[in-house]
């Protein structure tokens, strides 16, 4: 078949290309001629191609079934996919590649194994076109010269043999690397350990191609062996990794050798493991550890010679960001102040009577947005910039040109023009680092902080977590649809004649004279836009923060008067109860509508009303607020919820045979389900003041919905059920929702932080919890709220040496998971109460943190700047509910956060505050807090004895319970106090 196919393409190309003036076919009555000249244009334009893949159609239609057969036999022998994958790629690259192709292997006696090198080399395509090669136990000797060791077209090797003197092992061991002439010239050896425990070599190379957001490459070789104590082998490869990541903070690291049992994760927590196949038997000896996530695909290859480990070869899938994202246009607005002055005197010369007076609230409202948006249109004049995701913050153009002045010297071919070019933008790129860093020092010198720290983050290159909610086009509309209504699913019931029944209640107290009218004066508003913040997004309609921010002495008048006629009539205009919702993925990774949380953005201005209508809400109904609710209350915070629940843990585990059992409850979009005429109902029954209650009513009745998703947006939807999220006094009245969802006795407590609820029983009594569970469900039925029971977990603390089976809760006809641990207020509670888990992730989030202030320490940054980056970023995270759990740790744990506290003021450059001392002082401070506030649930713990000075300390048998806060705040106080 073959061959009739070559006969045919070489017979048909002889007629086009070897013989006569013209081709001529005919077929079916038709005749098509070419000449000589238009079919060397033919196959001029077709270069790559076929003789018949470059036929015009009229040919192509004449050749009939042997261009099909041929079609035919070239799908049958292609498989879908094959010219596709890594392999593929690669070869298509070369040694243009974004990170090196690794080969990883135990020799066991390189020397005996260099002609098998030099013969894979040559004949095995993972061998020649490696990057690297990485050999461990190599068995080598320091007498041993390098001549006998060389690979063709590689060069090295670079050696870390094992030292006699240091290890009292005469043979043995070692490490060395291999680099491919064709990727790279550029080595440096950074760093060489040898110890009892570990044979260690860092190189940092600087190949011919590197993608632009990494400086170099900094490669480390590790063999462990066996018999050696991998706590202390970690250790100094720990120690190693820093002092290369504080050098080299923009590096690409990879870590790569003979672990054996030896594991970084709990050190290196920042560093992923790249190797996922078998490397000796069914074990993972051989590892390799990085800082970039997902950049290697990593196969098992044949072993070397007699080694009984596998080989592994890494082959990079790492794209860079230039291809990882697209380069963006953005349309911003020009603030100059001429455009700002113009922009004020417009406003003040504006006769604001022509819009309000003679007019309806929603007539007014619609007349002056519209009006603040057509002037800003027509003063503030806008451009167009290019966001590219791998530019440095310092990238002018001067740079650009230095950049274009490199190509074009070394496009010329001359070695000096070029060298020349390359010296002049080394001395560009210093010298627009260092302008970059002066403009953001200056800025904290000017007072100007929020630029500051959007400087310090452009500097550090820190960038939010990708969650995407890209759809293809023809998807994005029915979605947007889809999304709108299961965000308006629980508005299925009418309750409108009960809204009504209440409204004219509330009306009716008001002819009475119970309630009086809320007046807003005008420097209450100014002061209230003053305060905006001006990189809000803007609501539905249009107007942004930064208009009204600017404008506030001209805009105060007309605001004020439109705020409190809204107030006078107890109505609030469609416009500004228009919410449009931006779906926030809670994953990464969304699957289903529920994995978006419906983020609601709503008119800047009625935000600014509400920030002056919360003060007076929170003056009526803070005495009656239930104590065990912290959320949105003076001198409470998630630190006395969390310690209010592990204080009732601890108390009731020094009984005996005592144990504990915390359900931790999701609710549904709980702001979603929240009913306007229960809320207004309980706020009645707490005495609020009826114009509230009327102007609360209908800011949550008939709100306007949309989903918005980059341009696509779904129909407006009606729902008068819940409150949009996002608003700033939603939160309150969800609070005073479930004011009245208590315990029924005091073996059980429910305690609440917004919507995040756990109920907490101490009856050791199965059935009494179940009860607790059923009359916490009995409740949420009658108040309209889903309990998600896929989401609640149950947290079981038990201690007894005879532990009886404790049954499993069933909720809704479902069984709740029972877990060993759970993030509640974000610090994870586990089952034993040693905040393991807790500590761990906090200590990895802070050394993926660290890499910043290292980035920032790397561009010469000043120290007070690094040390305010230290407290904000790294402190504030170590510390957050530190009193809750830290005098609990073990030393253990203890030792790893000082591990970061000890490296931050190394690259500080000054002491940081030590985490004993810091614990220590908050304690005191938030003791005293709550010994003085008896609204406190706490409060009653701190007991003055008769002298009057001193507190009595509780008496706790165990260690968790003496080193919890209580027992721990009351000694601080008393060694503060002495008799």
């Amino acid at each position: 078949m073959d061959c009739k196919m070559n006969s045919f393409f070489f017979t048909f190309g002889a007629i086009f290309f070897l013989t006569g003036v013209h081709c001529h076919e005919e077929k079916r009555g038709k005749a098509i001629s070419y000449t000589r000249e238009q079919l060397f244009d033919i196959k001029q334009h077709g270069e790559g191609k076929t003789d018949i893949d470059i036929l015009p159609p009229e040919i192509r239609e004449q050749l009939g079934h042997k261009l099909q057969w041929r079609d035919q036999l070239r799908r049958r022998r292609r498989k879908r996919g094959k010219r596709g994958g890594i392999r593929r790629k690669l070869q298509r690259r070369k040694t243009n590649l974004p990170l090196p192709t690794i080969l990883l292997a135990n020799v066991r006696s390189l020397r005996n194994r260099i002609d098998e090198r030099n013969t894979n080399i040559r004949f095995l395509k993972e061998y020649r076109d490696a990057c690297i090669l990485c050999f461990t136990e190599t068995w080598l000797s320091e007498d041993l010269q390098n001549d006998i060791l060389q690979l063709n077209g590689f060069l090295g090797p670079m050696r870390a043999d094992r030292d006699l003197n240091m290890t009292g092992k005469k043979t043995g061991g070692g490490v060395c690397f291999y680099i491919n002439e064709r990727w790279c010239s550029s080595v440096h050896v950074k760093d060489k350990i040898c110890t009892d425990e570990l044979e260690l070599l860092s190189i940092s190379l600087r190949p011919f191609y590197l993608p632009r957001e990494f400086g170099q490459v900094i490669v480390t070789a590790v063999y462990i062996p066996p018999s050696a104590n991998s706590t202390r082998a970690s250790q100094t490869i720990y120690q190693c990794i820093e002092k290369l990541q504080t050098a080299s903070p923009g590096a690409s690291k990879i870590i790569l050798g003979d672990f054996n049992t030896c594991k970084l994760d709990s050190l290196l927590p920042t560093f992923e493991q790249y190797v996922s196949c078998n490397t000796r038997g069914e074990k993972q000896l051989d590892l390799c550890y990085g800082n970039i996530k997902e950049p290697y695909k990593s196969l098992q290859k044949p072993p070397v010679g007699t080694s009984d480990h596998f080989a592994v070869q890494l082959l990079p899938t790492y794209r860079q960001k230039l291809k990882q994202e697209r380069v963006k246009q953005r349309t911003v607005q020009v603030w100059s102040r001429e455009a700002t002055q113009s922009l004020q005197g417009c406003f003040a010369c504006t006769d604001w009577q022509i819009f309000i007076q003679d007019h309806s609230l929603e007539q007014s409202v619609t007349a002056v947005t519209s009006y603040i948006q057509y002037c800003e249109s027509m003063l503030i004049p806008t451009k167009t910039v290019k966001c590219y995701p791998n530019n440095k913050p310092w990238l002018t153009p001067q740079l650009k040109r230095a950049i274009q002045a490199k190509r074009q010297a070394f496009a010329t071919g001359h070695r000096v023009e070029g060298r020349a070019a390359q010296t002049a933008l080394k001395r560009e790129i210093t010298q627009a680092k260092g302008r970059y860093k002066e403009r953001v020092e200056a800025m904290f010198q000017t007072g100007n902080l929020r630029q500051a720290w959007q400087g310090l983050s452009v500097l550090t290159g820190k960038a939010p977590a990708k969650r995407t909610t890209d759809r293809r086009k023809e998807e994005e509309a029915a979605f947007v649809t889809n999304l709108n209504s299961f965000y308006c699913r629980f508005d299925t019931q009418d309750f409108s004649a009960v809204t009504e029944g209440l409204r004219y209640e509330l009306q009716h107290e008001i002819k009475e004279g119970r309630g009086q009218p809320i007046v807003l004066t005008e420097e209450e508003v100014r002061q209230g836009l003053v305060r905006l913040n001006p990189s809000k997004a803007p609501g539905p309609d249009l107007i942004k923060g930064r208009v009204i921010k600017e404008c506030s002495d001209e805009l105060a008048s007309v605001l004020c008067h439109l705020f409190n006629r809204s107030l006078r009539e107890n109505t609030i205009p469609t416009l500004w109860k228009r919410s449009e919702i931006r779906p926030i993925p809670k994953t990464i990774h969304p699957v289903e509508l529920n994995d978006y949380r419906p983020v609601a953005l709503t008119s800047v201005l009625v935000k600014c009303m509400e920030r002056l209508m919360l003060p007076r809400l929170l003056l009526q109904v803070s005495p009656t607020l239930d104590p065990l609710q912290f959320a949105y209350r003076q001198n409470r915070s998630v630190e006395d919820a969390l310690m209010t629940v592990l204080h009732t843990t601890y108390s009731h585990l020094e009984k005996p045979c005592a144990y504990t059992r915390i359900l931790f409850v999701d609710f549904s979009s709980a702001f979603n389900c929240m009913q306007p005429h229960i809320l207004c109902a309980k706020l009645q029954e707490l005495q609020v003041d009826p114009y509230m209650i009327l102007w609360i009513l209908d800011f949550l009745l008939k709100r306007e919905q949309l989903v918005r998703v980059d341009n696509s947006t779904s129909p407006v939807m009606l729902t008068s059920t819940g409150a949009p999220q996002g608003t700033v006094i939603s939160p309150i009245p969800f609070s005073l929702y479930t004011n009245d969802l208590w315990a029924s006795d005091s073996v059980s407590m429910v305690v609440k932080f917004a919507d995040d609820t756990a109920l907490v029983d101490t009856s050791n009594s199965h059935t009494h919890f179940e009860e607790e569970v059923m009359n916490l469900q009995q409740w949420c039925d009658e108040h309209f709220l889903q309990i998600n029971v896929r989401k609640t977990k149950e947290l079981l603390n038990d201690f007894r040496r005879k532990v009886d089976p404790v049954p499993q809760l069933t909720l809704n006809g479902e069984a709740v998971e029972r877990v060993s641990s759970y993030k509640y207020l974000g610090t994870i509670i586990d089952s034993r109460l040693t905040f393991n888990d807790n500590t761990q992730t906090i200590f990895k989030k802070c050394q993926q943190r660290i890499y910043l202030l290292r980035r920032l320490r790397h561009l010469d940054v000043a120290p007070p700047i690094l040390r305010s980056f230290y407290i904000c970023h790294i402190e504030s995270l170590i510390t957050f509910s530190l009193l809750a759990w830290y005098e609990g740790l073990s030393e253990t744990n203890k030792a790893k956060l000082r591990m970061v506290v000890t490296l931050g003021s190394k690259l500080c450059g000054e002491q940081c505050s030590n985490l004993q001392w810091l614990y220590d002082q908050r304690t005191v401070k938030k003791a005293r807090n709550i010994a003085r506030d008896s609204t406190h649930n706490l409060s009653t713990c701190f007991q003055i004895l008769p002298s009057g000075r001193r507190y009595a300390a509780p008496v706790f048998k165990t260690n968790r319970g003496r080193n919890s806060f209580i027992p721990s705040a009351i000694r601080l106080l008393n060694k503060q106090n002495p008799p």
